[in-house]
C-alpha cells in the first residue's frame, strides 16, 4: 500500500491510500469533516465526492485508474463551478499575504484591493476579487484580468503559472 498527501490549496489536510497494481487501485481517502462538499481530484479528473463517516470525510473506491497526486475541489452545497475558473469561488481563501509573489507592484496592488481570494489548484495560483467600475488598485494589471459573472456579481480573476501572469481564458487544463 502507498500513502499520498491530500491537499486543499497548499495545505495538506488528509491522506489517500492506494493498493493494487497494473494501473487499477483501491483508493481510500480521508480528511477532517467540513461544512463544504469535498470532491477528490487527481489533476485530470474527479474521483468522487467524500462522504461523512465517523466524524471524517471519506472516499472509498475499488478499481480506480488515477494519477498519484490528489487535491480537493471544495464548494458549498448547491454551489456551482465559477466558469471559466476550474472550481467554485469558495475554493479560495481570503488573504492579504502575498509573500509568495515576486512582482512588487502586483503585491502592492493586491494588498490595496478588497476581498482578495487566492486558490492554489492544479499547480497554479488563481487570484480573484469583486470587480466594479471605477478606479482600482489593480488598474496596472487590467490587461491580464478576466471578468467573470457569477451569482449576480462580477469578479476579476487571473492566474499565476509559475511567475507568468495569465488571463483565466488563456490557462489550459
Amino acid at each position: 500500500m502507498e500513502s499520498f498527501p491530500l491537499f486543499l490549496g497548499r495545505r495538506e489536510i488528509g491522506r489517500v491510500d492506494l493498493s493494487g497494481a497494473d494501473g487499477k487501485y483501491d483508493l481510500y481517502a480521508v480528511c477532517p469533516r467540513s461544512d463544504y462538499v469535498y470532491r477528490v481530484f487527481d489533476g485530470e479528473k474527479s474521483l468522487g465526492v467524500m462522504l461523512p463517516r465517523d466524524g471524517d470525510f471519506v472516499l472509498s473506491k475499488k478499481g480506480v485508474s488515477c494519477r498519484k497526486s490528489f487535491e480537493i475541489l471544495r464548494c458549498r452545497p448547491s454551489e456551482e463551478i465559477a466558469r471559466p475558473l476550474p472550481f467554485a469561488l469558495s475554493q479560495g481563501e481570503e488573504t492579504k499575504d502575498f509573500s509568495f509573489l515576486k512582482d512588487e507592484l502586483l503585491k502592492k496592488s493586491l494588498s490595496a484591493a478588497e476581498n482578495v481570494r487566492c486558490a492554489h489548484f492544479g499547480g497554479k495560483d488563481y487570484i480573484y476579487f469583486p470587480f466594479a467600475d471605477g478606479e482600482s488598485p489593480m488598474s496596472p494589471f487590467f490587461f491580464c484580468l478576466s471578468v467573470i459573472e457569477y451569482g449576480g456579481g462580477l469578479y476579476a480573476a487571473f492566474c499565476l503559472d509559475g511567475d507568468e501572469i495569465k488571463t483565466i481564458f488563456s490557462v489550459s487544463g
